[in-house]
C-alpha cells in the first residue's frame, strides 16, 4: 500500500466452507464422545452374562464430559463469530469511508466545474450586453467568441475542478497498484467491445428519448451542437486528448486505487456508476457506464492509465470523424433541396461523390467493428474472471454499505436530476 498505510488483506469467508468444517468438527466430537462412552460401557459390562450394571457416577461422567465437550465448542464458536463480525465492523467503517470520500468528490467535481462554466457564461452575458452600447466596441461578439472557444474553457474549468476534488480523495490513502502487461492483441480487442457497447447504449438512450416525448420531453443533442460549432481541429484535440487524460486520471486512477482494497467488482461497478453520471445526460448515460467497466477492468488488472487515455482517446477521436464531414453534409442538404424542389441538374452532386463515399466506408467501418464487438461479447462473456475480493463482507453487504453512505446518496441524487432534466 502507498502513502505509509500498511494493509493486510482481509481473509474471505466461504460460508459454505464454514458450515463443511462445523459439521466435521461436531462430528468429531460427537466420535470421541461415543468412545469414550464405549471405555465406560466396557468397564461397566459384567463378565458373565453381558448384562450393563447400572452405574450413576459413570452416567454422571458421560453427561459431564458430553457438556464441557459441547461448551468448550459453542465458546469457540462464539469467540470465532465475534472475530468475524469485528473484522466485518472494521471493513464497514473503512468501505464507508472510502465510498463517502468517492461520492462527494464526484459532487464537489461537477460542482466546481458547472460553477465556472456558469461564471463564465455570466460574464460572456454581462458583455454581450456591454457591447450593445457605444461606449465598448468588440471586434468580435462575446457570444461567438463563447462558443468558438468553449470547449477550451470546458478542459480548463474541468481540470480546475478535478484539483479541487482530489483534494477530498486525500482523507483516504490510495493504494498503488501492480503494473502488468497487456499484449497487443488482448488491448486491440477492446475497441470493437467499445464499440458495441456504444451501439447498445445509444440505442438504449435513444429509446429513453422517444419515451421521453410522450411525456412532454424534449431532448435536444447538446453535444453535438456544441461540437459542431466548434473549430474540427480545436474540438479533436479537446475531445480526443485532452478530455481522456482528466477524466482517466480522476474516475480510474484517484478512485480505482482508492476502491481497490475492496475488491474488483466494486471497483468496476462503483466507478462506471459515477463516471456514467458524471455526462449528465441520458444520451451518453448507458454506453459511459458500459465503456467505464472496459476501462475499470483494464486499470484494475493491468495498472497502467497510460493504456487507459490511449484507449479512450481513441475511441473519443473516431467518434469525432463525423465532424469533418458536418459542412459538407449540409451543404448537400441545401443542394438537394434545390435538385429536388427546384429541378437543378443532378451534376453538381458530382462535388460531393468523394465525401460522401468516405463518410459511407467510415460508417462501414463502425457498423463492423459494432458487429464483431458483439459477437466476441456473446462468445467470450463466460471467460471473463472477475478477481476475489479478500473482504469479510459478502457482496449484498458491500451493496448495503453503499446505497447507505451520505456522500453516495446525495451525490446520486443531484447527477441522477441533472441526467432525467437533460430529457426535458
Amino acid at each position: 500500500s502507498a502513502g505509509g498505510e500498511t494493509s493486510s488483506p482481509l481473509p474471505r469467508y466461504n460460508f459454505k466452507e464454514v458450515n463443511m468444517i462445523e459439521e466435521k468438527e461436531k462430528n468429531e466430537l460427537a466420535s470421541e464422545t461415543e468412545d469414550k462412552k464405549e471405555e465406560i460401557f466396557e468397564e461397566t459390562v459384567s463378565p458373565e452374562n453381558d448384562e450393563v450394571l447400572p452405574d450413576p457416577e459413570k452416567e454422571a461422567e458421560i453427561a459431564k464430559i458430553k457438556a464441557e465437550a459441547i461448551a468448550e465448542y459453542e465458546a469457540k464458536k462464539a469467540a470465532e463469530a465475534e472475530a468475524l463480525n469485528k473484522k466485518k465492523d472494521e471493513e464497514k467503517k473503512s468501505l464507508r469511508k472510502t465510498f463517502s470520500a468517492c461520492g462527494w468528490s464526484v459532487l464537489v467535481l461537477i460542482g466546481v466545474w458547472m460553477g465556472i462554466i456558469l461564471g463564465f457564461s455570466a460574464v460572456i452575458g454581462f458583455l454581450e450586453i456591454l457591447s450593445t452600447s457605444e461606449f465598448f466596441n468588440f471586434q468580435t461578439s462575446p457570444q461567438d467568441f463563447y462558443m468558438k472557444y468553449y470547449l477550451v474553457i470546458n478542459e480548463v474549468s474541468l481540470l480546475v475542478a478535478v484539483f479541487i476534488a482530489s483534494l477530498l480523495l486525500k482523507t483516504k490513502n490510495p493504494v498503488k497498484p501492480e503494473k502488468h502487461s497487456v499484449s497487443f492483441g488482448k488491448f486491440a480487442i477492446l475497441f470493437p467491445i467499445c464499440f458495441a457497447i456504444s451501439t447498445i447504449g445509444n440505442i438504449i438512450s435513444n429509446a429513453f428519448t422517444i419515451f421521453s416525448s410522450f411525456f412532454g420531453g424534449n431532448a435536444t443533442d447538446e453535444l453535438t451542437e456544441i461540437l459542431s460549432s466548434t473549430n474540427v481541429w480545436l474540438t479533436f484535440v479537446c475531445v480526443g486528448i485532452i478530455a481522456p487524460i482528466i477524466e482517466e486520471i480522476f474516475f480510474r486512477k484517484m478512485l480505482i486505487d482508492r476502491l481497490r482494497p475492496h475488491g474488483e467488482m466494486v471497483c468496476l461497478v462503483v466507478s462506471s456508476l459515477f463516471f456514467a453520471l458524471f455526462h449528465q445526460n441520458v444520451g451518453q448515460l448507458f454506453y459511459a457506464f458500459g465503456i467505464g467497466l472496459v476501462l475499470a477492468h483494464l486499470y484494475y488488472h493491468s495498472g497502467r492509465c497510460s493504456l487507459n487515455i490511449i484507449l479512450h482517446a481513441i475511441f473519443n477521436m473516431i467518434g469525432t470523424i463525423p465532424l469533418f464531414f458536418y459542412d459538407t453534409l449540409l451543404e448537400l442538404e441545401d443542394v438537394l433541396y434545390r435538385i429536388l424542389e427546384e429541378g437543378e441538374s443532378f451534376m453538381i452532386l458530382s462535388e460531393f461523390v468523394l465525401p460522401i463515399m468516405l463518410y459511407l466506408l467510415y460508417a462501414l467501418v463502425l457498423f463492423a467493428l459494432s458487429i464483431s464487438g458483439i459477437i466476441i461479447i456473446c462468445t467470450n462473456y463466460k471467460k471473463i474472471k472477475i478477481q476475489k475480493t479478500q473482504s469479510a463482507l459478502s457482496p449484498a453487504e458491500q451493496r448495503t454499505v453503499f446505497w447507505k453512505t451520505p456522500g453516495v446518496i446525495v451525490s446520486v441524487i443531484v447527477t441522477g436530476i441533472l441526467t432525467i432534466a437533460s430529457l426535458f
